[in-house]
């Protein structure tokens, strides 16, 4: 449905059927609606973090001693959804 949503607005921009503000609202949609669909990080080697793939920002926090890790399901930074599966 997500996928759906986003090719109809960017039909609708590539074609010229929305007029200003509806291109800028549409773009908006677009923007939110790909943030949904989740993608996997990426790894720093050099920080030893997983990082969100939208924004770089680190997305994996270790707990005391990185005895633990704390995998959010969101991008704390811009929103992106993440995906941890293998």
């Amino acid at each position: 449905m997500i996928q759906k949503a986003i090719s109809h607005y960017k039909y609708g921009i590539s074609h010229d059927i929305f007029h200003e503000p509806v291109t800028t609202y549409a773009q908006l949609s677009i923007d939110a609606l790909e943030k949904q669909i989740p993608k996997k990080p990426t790894y720093d080697s050099t920080y030893r973090v997983h990082c969100c793939p939208s924004c770089e920002s680190p997305c994996t926090f270790y707990g005391a001693y990185r005895t633990f890790v704390n995998k959010t399901k969101f991008c704390p930074y811009c929103g992106q959804a993440l995906d941890w599966s293998e």
